[in-house]
């Protein structure tokens, strides 16, 4: 940068002064496996084709989903980072912060783990392929919680898509009888209502289980510095 700053040919003007930054998790980490490689090379194109966009993308983060599937099957996308903060109290004021994610106990993910727990107490149950694998049998194999959240969702989304398609063929794509048409409106507009409905009452139980984390996380944030204080000063503690 002093070269380029010094040159008779630069218009360079502005000043650059290095950060040395470190990666300690980073640094004590495993080799990434293919999935990782390919998860971020992914994360990394979206966030180029954010920042490329003619659209104001400022505040993004890149999204992947579909990851139970084969990698050129995955469905980037970005979400903006305000959709995931909630309001909070940090040193007496209202601030936006990111509250934290507990266990979620009714996932699929936990469920398989409450069925295998009492035998994981006593026997040995693991899998052990030796070092990380880029090649072979194993090379591409998914962790079990990924696949116990994510691959029946998958699997039920492609079902949809066939059935979507399938309706669009048979009602859309040649001509029907008015009667086939008459049951298409009232059937999709009853499922219309019904899936209404089921994302409401979805809505409601996330927002639920959000207020009951916050209460929690307030909980233990208070208990940390309560002893010795008057009820004036407990009344000033930060509620999460």
């Amino acid at each position: 940068m002093a070269k380029r700053k010094a040159s008779a040919d630069s218009e360079y003007s502005g000043s650059f002064s290095p950060v040395c930054f470190y990666l300690g998790y980073q640094a004590r980490s495993g080799m990434p496996s293919n999935f990782d490689c390919n998860l971020a090379y992914g994360l990394g194109c979206t966030a180029g084709a954010l920042v490329a966009s003619d659209q104001i993308t400022t505040g993004y983060m890149t999204t992947m989903s579909g990851l139970t599937g084969l990698p050129s099957t995955w469905r980037p996308g970005g979400v903006p980072i305000s959709a995931l903060l909630s309001m909070g109290r940090r040193a007496g004021k209202n601030v936006a912060v990111l509250p934290p994610t507990p266990v979620d106990l009714a996932s699929s993910a936990f469920l398989m783990f409450q069925e295998l727990r009492a035998d994981w107490r006593v026997g040995d149950c693991y899998r052990n392929p030796g070092p990380l694998q880029f090649s072979g049998a194993t090379a591409n194999a998914l962790g079990r919680l990924l696949v116990a959240d994510h691959a029946k969702m998958e699997e039920q989304r492609k079902e949809v898509a066939e059935l979507l398609d399938h309706l669009r063929e048979e009602v859309l794509g040649q001509r029907c009888p008015p009667g086939v048409l008459e049951a298409a409106v009232t059937g999709l507009s009853s499922l219309a209502e019904i899936l209404s409905v089921v994302q409401r009452s979805e809505g409601i139980a996330k927002s639920h289980a959000q207020a009951k984390t916050r209460m929690a996380f307030a909980g233990g944030q208070s208990m940390r510095g309560a002893a010795g204080l008057s009820s004036v000063a407990l009344k000033q503690l930060a509620d999460n």
